[in-house]
């Protein structure tokens, strides 16, 4: 337990507090467990870092485990869409943005934004000179 500064009266109070014994003022903050910076109880996102914020722990397993799937299926269809050379790089993209508005700092969903984007491009070259 750690003391904290009530943001109305200015006196310490324990950080686990949901109000102030001091004034009665609510504390409207909860920390992320990820970055440990403060965030509002409501957020469902931490703003700082991305991580999901569920009061719920199963479902916050089930959620991460539903984002890492979708990171793995979009990094699939990257690679596919880079070796096959084909418009399969498309839901790798789709994919990965989507994991990646959720938490931008997913490494694999970057990786696999950045391998759909190569394979489209190289897709698009091999199709313009195939037409020339």
């Amino acid at each position: 337990m750690a003391l904290i500064k009530c943001k109305e009266c200015g006196k310490e109070i324990s950080d686990k507090a949901k109000q102030c014994v001091h004034c009665g003022y609510e504390n409207d903050t909860i920390k992320c467990k990820e970055c440990g910076k403060e965030i509002s109880k409501n957020s469902n996102v931490c703003f700082h870092c991305g991580n999901p914020i569920n009061k719920n722990i199963r479902h916050n397993e089930t959620y991460n485990n539903e984002l890492e799937t979708k990171a793995s299926t979009a990094y699939t269809f990257a690679i596919l869409g880079l070796l096959l050379i084909g418009p399969l790089a498309i839901p790798g993209l789709i994919m990965a943005n989507s994991v990646l508005q959720v938490n931008p700092n997913h490494p694999k969903a970057k990786n696999a934004k950045i391998i759909s984007i190569i394979g489209l491009i190289l897709w698009g070259l091999i199709f313009i000179i195939t037409i020339s």
